[in-house]
């Protein structure tokens, strides 16, 4: 089961729970319990993003793509919480950007090692070809 299939597992058991508790209470016991609903929603969404964070983290950190560094003043971080620091819009979208850059690097010098091998083997069957001609009529 995936992370994100486990979250919606979640909310939907929260769903189910809370619903009807929300339906029974009156007055300020339901904005209580529609209050702790949303809480305990807002915190599987917490998980979320810093999940998220991390695998974008990760796949930066493979690809050798610097990070920028943990300040509020750059618009990139936000310190969230308990002193948890997440990636803004901003910063999501500018190691996405390169991300994407560099996959894109990677892929046109792959291309062009193939258009080498590509270039050559064709080169190679044919003097093997003509070699393996040539054995077979000086060998008559």
């Amino acid at each position: 089961m995936t992370q994100d299939m486990r979250w919606q597992a979640q909310e939907r058991s929260l769903s189910r729970t809370y619903q009807p508790l929300i339906a029974q209470a009156k007055g300020d016991e339901r904005q209580k319990v529609r209050q702790e609903y949303h809480d305990l929603l807002w915190e599987i969404e917490d998980e979320r993003l810093k999940y998220s964070c991390f695998k974008l983290l990760r796949k930066a950190h493979r690809y050798d793509i610097p990070i920028p560094r943990r300040r509020e003043d750059d618009g990139f971080w936000e310190e969230v919480g308990t002193g948890f620091w997440l990636l803004t819009e901003k910063g999501t979208h500018h190691l996405l950007k390169e991300i994407r850059q560099e996959q894109k690097e990677r892929l046109a010098l792959w291309k062009a090692w193939l258009d080498v091998w590509i270039g050559w083997v064709p080169l190679i069957i044919v003097i093997i070809g003509a070699l393996i001609g040539l054995v077979s009529v000086l060998g008559k």
